[in-house]
């Protein structure tokens, strides 16, 4: 299809030049534009208010030292972060809401 000589000129396979044909645009026959790294992140924020209440409503403790000092409050003991999102999934299931990843969840409840 394409000679030897083009390709071999150009470094390239077949392929390539295929595909930017078929990609290109058919008013101006020119290629599309580049699109590699320009993907758009893909945000959380509706999964956010229901990991946040789902915080909230978590039991805390008051921090048994210095408590005049701080006022950090704590996750009972027998808590850990693997259980609370677990209860979190079954929380979601419960009221058809997709849940939020679980390293999501960890970064806000770090963040709270």
């Amino acid at each position: 299809m394409y000679s030897d000589f083009y390709l071999s000129t150009l470094y390239v396979d077949a392929k390539r030049i295929v595909n930017t044909h078929k990609s290109k645009n058919q008013a101006t026959a020119t290629p599309s534009q580049y699109k590699r790294g320009k993907h758009v992140k893909k945000c959380f924020s509706d999964p956010c208010d229901s990991v946040t209440k789902h915080i909230e409503s978590i039991p805390r403790i008051e921090s048994h030292y210095c408590r005049r000092d701080t006022n950090k409050e704590y996750v009972v003991g027998t808590l850990n972060m693997r259980i609370l999102y677990g209860k979190y999934v079954e929380h979601c299931s419960q009221t058809a809401e997709i849940p939020a990843k679980e390293h999501n969840y960890w970064h806000i409840f770090n963040q709270i």
